[in-house]
């Protein structure tokens, strides 16, 4: 095997703890999925409470989206789970 030294040594260990922070937020994501796929209650701020029952009723079980709910219900679980950007916070109702 052969040495790797000086700059060549300081790129290949840059490319190392590049892989590893990216391996440690895939695990990351990946836990907060198997989360959300657990039963689990969600807080809700809605002006509607029909929201509020659909979202309640969407995780109960554990995350299952249902179409004809909207954008609004479906994606307030996965906000809360850390797996949408910050501009998914745009979605009220």
């Amino acid at each position: 095997m052969e040495k790797v030294e000086g700059k060549e040594k300081r790129e290949v260990e840059n490319e190392f703890e590049s892989a590893l922070t990216k391996y440690e937020e895939l695990k990351a994501f990946d836990n907060a999925l198997e989360n959300l796929l657990k039963p689990h209650e969600i807080k809700v701020t809605s002006k509607s409470k029909w929201v509020e029952e659909k979202v309640e009723e969407i995780t109960q079980d554990g995350y299952k989206p249902e179409r004809d709910y909207g954008v609004r219900v479906n994606i307030e679980p996965l906000k809360q789970a850390g797996l949408m950007p910050k501009t998914a916070d745009r979605v009220k109702g």
